[in-house]
């Protein structure tokens, strides 16, 4: 009998340190939020966040849902950032979880206003992951938010959640992380050219249009400090430069109204290295790649100087335009900071130099034409 009762008594002890799910909690009672955005109007903060319901999402794993998957939008005001974050949650029927963050826009107000307390809770709050990508706008943040995908598709496939798809195919202003912003605006010599989001209504289902967020230019910083805004054209000559793009596409002509050349190209790799010349620090630039004809009206003469000499021209036009408005689009500073540490410290650090228009020397470009399409051709 005693026996029996000291082993009932084992059992009950050992029933206590069993794992149970008392505390479980089922993915249709958590609020996800997926985007953030931020705004600043009237001297006060508004958030933004982004819910969506990930068991909808679940659903559409074997197939395209029949239904768009619902996405909801949360509003607050506050003194400082924290304080707008804080009234969402406060009118939350349920505690959202920020581990899910893909995306943080910022409006082209609260980049003026100043950054760094934002960043400072980025970087600090513990369920907050530095991996999502970061975008600023001059449009509406709520109107972005509530941009539904194409053909009933889950909404982390809009651009400003996976922004890695489309850019191999085209844009040549690569997304940033979190991360990569708050290292390129904390560093040394530093320049951030931060990617802007618009809507374009070029999409439509019949009489239905369906407004797409897009990537329409891009924020600049140097030295910690916001400068101005560039649109993707006067930013042109940014894609040859940087190591991040995958794939771009040029219309080359030798003069107005003339026959144009269509080109892709691909596995651009640049090259910056500075010197001095006459007691004067100078860049010289120089990038190879390869590329594709896509199509081609009438053109004569030699297609692989024609392309050399348009991108040498975006190059030139890029540079100009942002050291006209205080920016060093190209990373130059950067580039010497980082490659030819010695001579940065020789110029920049000592004597306070700033990038300006006679630093840019010789820019030398080596494109060659590898493929003409289906057509065979002489692409000399």
């Amino acid at each position: 009998m005693i026996s029996r009762i000291m082993f009932c008594l084992l059992i009950l002890c050992c029933s206590f340190l069993t794992t149970g799910c008392w505390d479980q909690k089922v993915m249709q009672d958590t609020y996800y939020v997926v985007a953030m955005g931020a705004d600043y109007k009237d001297n006060q903060y508004t958030a933004y966040l982004q819910f969506m319901d990930f068991s909808q999402v679940a659903k559409t794993e074997q197939g395209k849902s029949n239904e768009k998957i619902p996405l909801w939008i949360a509003t607050g005001t506050g003194q400082t950032w924290p304080d707008a974050l804080r009234n969402i949650l406060e009118a939350s029927p349920q505690p959202y979880v920020l581990s899910h963050v893909s995306s943080v826009i910022l409006t082209d107000s609260a980049i003026e206003h100043g950054m760094s307390h934002i960043m400072d809770w980025l970087r600090r709050y513990p369920d907050f992951r530095l991996t999502g990508w970061m975008f600023g706008t001059k449009d509406n943040i709520q109107q972005i938010l509530s941009a539904t995908p194409l053909f009933n598709l889950a909404p982390l496939t809009l651009i400003e959640h996976t922004p890695r798809a489309i850019v191999k195919q085209y844009i040549f202003i690569p997304p940033l992380q979190v991360l990569d912003f708050n290292r390129q605006y904390q560093g040394t010599a530093s320049a951030v050219v931060l990617p802007s989001l618009s809507m374009t209504n070029a999409w439509s289902e019949g009489d239905e249009s369906h407004p797409q967020p897009y990537i329409n230019g891009a924020f600049l910083f140097q030295h910690r400090k916001y400068q101005h805004w560039m649109s993707t054209k006067a930013l042109a000559g940014y894609r040859w430069v940087t190591y991040n793009v995958k794939r771009t596409v040029i219309t080359v002509q030798e003069r107005p109204n003339a026959p144009s050349l269509e080109v892709a190209v691909s596995n651009v790799k640049p090259i910056i290295k500075a010197q001095m010349k006459q007691g004067r620090l100078v860049f010289n630039v120089r990038v190879k790649g390869k590329a594709t004809i896509l199509a081609q009206d009438r053109i004569k003469g030699n297609m692989d100087k024609m392309i050399d000499k348009e991108i040498q021209q975006e190059i030139m036009r890029t540079f100009l335009s942002g050291i006209n408005k205080g920016t060093d689009v190209l990373h130059l500073e950067n580039t010497l900071y980082r490659k030819q540490n010695r001579l940065w410290k020789a110029t920049f650090e000592r004597k306070h130099l700033s990038i300006e228009k006679n630093m840019l020397g010789q820019v030398t470009v080596d494109m060659k034409v590898n493929h003409a399409g289906r057509w065979r051709m002489d692409v000399k």
